[in-house]
């Protein structure tokens, strides 16, 4: 090839570069991100061809007798001009030499070519060190606890900050291998806190150095929750001989036996985030039934969705212990939605209290419906749509004044509405209607004065108040519910122990009983079993309900009128509990608590989809009461009976759970305390 033609193709090679150079900045953001062009790619490309044409042609001195020389100084001269070396200088050297000849427009072209390759290679070196230096900061500096997100995600970012705003020098890691323009207000967000945003899969991260002693926690709250199973299950067996935490964002409970056996394999701990049934379990543990169950015990629950399911299932058993047992409204225009209960739970949904409504929200219809139901005190909005359910909420409190207006005795019932946006859930709280409320004036006469009212929602499901470091990593309930575990686990080593005494009286073999204390409890069995762990959270929120019962049967009004139902009891009520444990009428109300709780616990397995099994058609030996007289795979417990059933050592079970209330709501502030740790 000729050193015309060279010279050509390479002026063709770099106007190319330019060309895509310049057109891949013209078409914007959204059509580069689109058509997957890369501006500096191209130029770069571009200017290596062009000159690697000039050196083959001599131009720097290459000009050599064989051919693999010549390429190899092409290649030589080529990075070195490329890089910043002498490429310019041969350029001035020439335009000095060829004056004003034609030449003069290719020392030019040269001089323009070594500028763009200048400029690209600076570029790529910010580009290098803007990626090194984060990783070796990581890498050697990652200090005290890390977590690391397998995603960036909303929910990701809400929990990292609440993290940071508590532990600020904790190490927090996002990684994102998705090219999303939509995500750069969360990267901005990351940034703000210190945060690593790296663009690698969870799978195939690597931890800090010297972190063999830290804490990790993997935060794996993708959208889609089976990429959240499938990663949880590769970072158990990644990390089979080393305690990391991995938590998961997932609602599948089909997932569960994958999980417990990843889980009972490795020594990585995994625990399960249902965000609905945890959303629904704050707010009962928040704002319980029991308060609104003497005038207008019945629940209305609009939507049967995610959310809707948990507040049916949830509700359906917390209520058994009210006095008055409600009955639970559900409205919703999807027909279908009954046939999902129905599948999920099908001794549930077969319970005459919980009544199914086939109606639109926003037809005269449903304000006929709540004009009807006076004895509606409870109402959960989960419509699905923040709108929505912020509307249908001030719809009810319309109606609800208009049935019971003001000036009788009678309450309101309670709205909670579901907003995840901030915004919409601060400016609910702040809503207030024109009306006219009646006062006595000094006269003694009633008069109607206009005033405005507020209209009392009780926003509840929020993203921000949700994920947070409490709630996810060491929630109250959660605490509660590894007390319950610890309880029962105690009792049945206990009976094991009796057992093994009486086969060393025998002289049988026996297996040796270990008992473990609170800490390694905590570490190895409670997040092993995700039917235990689900089972005690169930029973530690019912606990609440259980101590009010206690009071009530005390007669104990003025405790229940100071007590705090979102902190919990004072000194002087847990006394007065004990103090009345200990008397005659208090075993009678211990006997009546358990038979409750035996009948809350029916409901909630119920409400899991187990059903009643015989346990001579089960198979089961029934005199052994150490065997498990359980059915994972078909749900089915031989225990699903009434009070008067059940065998006496099954019934010692929940009369001592009673007695232990308060003991296990004060192991739960310990074990939470150490979660939080």
């Amino acid at each position: 090839m000729d050193e015309k033609t060279l010279i050509v193709l390479s002026v063709i090679l770099f106007l190319a570069g330019l060309t895509y150079f310049i057109v891949s900045l013209a078409v914007g953001k959204e059509r580069r991100k689109k058509w997957k062009l890369s501006p500096f790619v191209g130029l770069a490309v571009g200017t290596v061809f062009a000159m690697g044409c000039l050196y083959y042609n001599g131009y720097g001195g290459t000009n050599t007798e064989t051919f693999l020389e010549r390429v190899l100084m092409t290649i030589l001269g080529t990075i070195g001009a490329w890089t910043g070396g002498n490429g310019v200088e041969d350029t001035r050297a020439q335009v000095s030499e060829m004056g004003r000849n034609p030449t003069y427009l290719f020392a030019i072209y040269t001089a323009s070519l070594h500028f763009a390759s200048s400029s690209v290679v600076f570029v790529a070196v910010l580009k290098i060190v803007d990626v090194l230096f984060p990783t070796l900061r990581y890498l050697l500096f990652g200090k005290n606890h890390v977590y690391i997100f397998s995603s960036l995600t909303e929910r990701g970012v809400l929990l990292a900050e609440n993290i940071h705003g508590k532990h600020p020098k904790d190490t927090l890691v996002f990684l994102d291998n998705e090219k999303d323009a939509n995500k750069d207000a969360l990267k901005k967000r990351a940034s703000e806190i210190s945060a690593y945003v790296f663009g690698y899969d969870v799978r195939k991260f690597w931890l800090p150095f010297f972190s063999k002693n830290r804490e990790i926690d993997f935060m794996l709250l993708k959208d889609n929750h089976d990429d959240n199973v499938k990663e949880a299950l590769a970072l158990a067996k990644k990390y089979a001989d080393r305690k990391v935490h991995i938590h998961l964002l997932n609602e599948n409970t089909e997932t569960l036996d994958l999980l417990d056996a990843a889980d009972e394999k490795s020594e990585a701990v995994l625990r399960l985030i249902n965000e609905p049934r945890m959303v629904i379990y704050h707010l009962l543990d928040e704002d319980p039934l029991f308060l609104y169950n003497k005038e207008c015990p019945d629940i209305l629950i609009l939507g049967a969705g995610r959310m809707g399911r948990e507040a049916i299932k949830a509700c359906s058993w917390c209520a058994t212990s009210l006095k008055n047992e409600p009955k639970i409204y559900v409205v919703d225009k999807d027909v279908s939605v009954v046939i999902k209960l129905e599948k999920e739970a099908p001794e549930m949904m077969s319970s005459e209290s919980i009544q199914f409504k086939e109606m639109d929200v926003e037809t005269s219809e449903f304000v006929a419906f709540l004009r009807a139901h006076r004895q509606i005190g409870y109402v959960i909005c989960t419509l699905g749509d923040d709108r929505l359910n912020l509307r249908t909420a001030m719809d009810i409190r319309g109606v609800s004044y208009e049935v019971k207006p003001f000036g009788t005795e009678k309450k309101p019932p309670a709205i909670h509405v579901l907003l995840n946006d901030e915004f919409m859930a601060e400016t609910a709280k702040e809503l207030t209607f024109a009306a006219k409320t009646f006062e006595t004036d000094k006269e003694g006469e009633r008069k109607k004065v206009p005033r405005r009212i507020n209209y009392e929602l009780k926003p509840f499901g929020e993203l921000k108040d949700f994920y947070t470091l409490k709630n996810i990593c060491a929630s109250p309930l959660e605490g509660a519910g590894l007390a319950v575990d610890y309880h029962y686990y105690k009792i049945a080593k206990k009976d094991e122990i009796a057992a093994n005494e009486k086969k060393k009286q025998e002289g049988k073999k026996y297996d040796e009983v270990i008992m473990l204390g609170e800490d390694k409890f905590y570490e190895q069995n409670y997040n092993q079993f995700n039917y235990n762990r689900d089972s005690s959270i169930a029973c530690a929120l019912h606990i609440k309900y259980r101590l009010y019962q206690f009071l009530e049967e005390m007669n104990y009004l003025e405790y229940i009128a100071k007590v705090d139902w979102v902190k919990g009891l004072d000194k002087d009520t847990k006394t007065a509990i004990e103090k009345y444990l200990n008397s005659d009428e208090g075993k009678e109300a211990v006997e009546e608590l358990a038979i409750l709780e035996h009948k809350r616990w029916n409901a909630y397995m119920r409400s899991e989809g187990w059903k009643t099994a015989d346990a001579k058609t089960a198979g089961w030996n029934a005199e052994d009461k150490l065997a498990d007289h359980r059915n994972f795979a078909a749900k089915l417990h031989c225990n699903l009976v009434e009070w008067e059933n059940l065998d006496e050592y099954t019934q010692e079970y929940d009369r001592v759970l009673v007695c232990e209330s308060i003991d296990i709501l004060e192991k739960a502030d310990i074990f939470m305390s150490k979660g939080q740790q």
